[in-house]
């Protein structure tokens, strides 16, 4: 039987994570969580738990290899580097650490502030063919991870006749998770008519929280 290519993908998602030890002493693997959520929802996800920069290094290979579509990344981070459990890696030393591995494929990171221009053009630059990043432009809590990114996938996947992702299914889920769960989040993908990227954050309309039925959150508003 004839290898499949890395290219021909598979509309799966491979979970790594890295947190910190006080998070792993408290069981705070929202990463994990997402794994068998997926499982429940009848998908075929990886899970992998990292602690240290060479490990991602071939965790990334092993997805690369896998012709799984999907990478999600649980990790902490900030507007300059994702932070694992033992080290540090700035955004162009996470580019070259993913250089030609992410073509065909979406990135989703789980880590405060990731999703920045920064980060994204530099991954972007280092992967030509890569579909699209999304990544929160804020701090997140664990209790919003966990509902946010089961109910995406969810969503993403019960209006699926192909088995893929769509460009307007994205912007309509993200629109409405967002005001949800009172993220703000960067959708960043390539524009195959104009052939480039564009750049779009996604956050609540504080204005329509009384749809929900709550109010918007005071340190929001002040």
């Amino acid at each position: 039987m004839s290898k499949k290519s890395p290219v021909e993908t598979t509309p799966e998602t491979f979970i790594f994570e890295s947190l910190t030890i006080e998070n792993e002493e408290n069981q705070e693997f929202d990463g994990k969580l997402l794994y068998e959520t997926l499982k429940l929802q009848g998908k075929n996800p990886k899970y992998f738990y990292f602690r240290t920069k060479p490990e991602f290094k071939k965790l990334i290979d092993m997805f690369h290899s896998s012709g799984y579509r999907y990478l999600h990344l649980s990790c902490h981070g900030s507007e300059a580097r994702i932070d694992t459990t033992l080290d540090r890696i700035s955004f162009d030393e996470l580019s070259e650490l993913v250089r030609n591995k992410l073509k065909n494929r979406r990135l989703f990171i789980s880590g405060c502030y990731t999703g920045n221009k920064l980060l994204c053009e530099k991954v972007s630059d280092s992967n030509k063919g890569i579909f699209s990043i999304i990544a929160p432009t804020q701090k997140l809590f664990f209790n919003q991870t966990i509902p946010f990114w089961s109910s995406f996938y969810y969503l993403m996947d019960a209006d699926s006749e192909t088995g893929g992702m769509k460009k307007a299914r994205i912007e309509f889920v993200l629109k409405h998770l967002t005001q949800t769960f009172n993220l703000k989040l960067a959708y960043y993908y390539h524009d195959t008519c104009n052939q480039e990227f564009v750049y779009k954050v996604f956050e609540p309309d504080y204005d329509n929280f009384s749809d929900l039925g709550i109010s918007a959150p005071k340190e929001i508003l002040d």
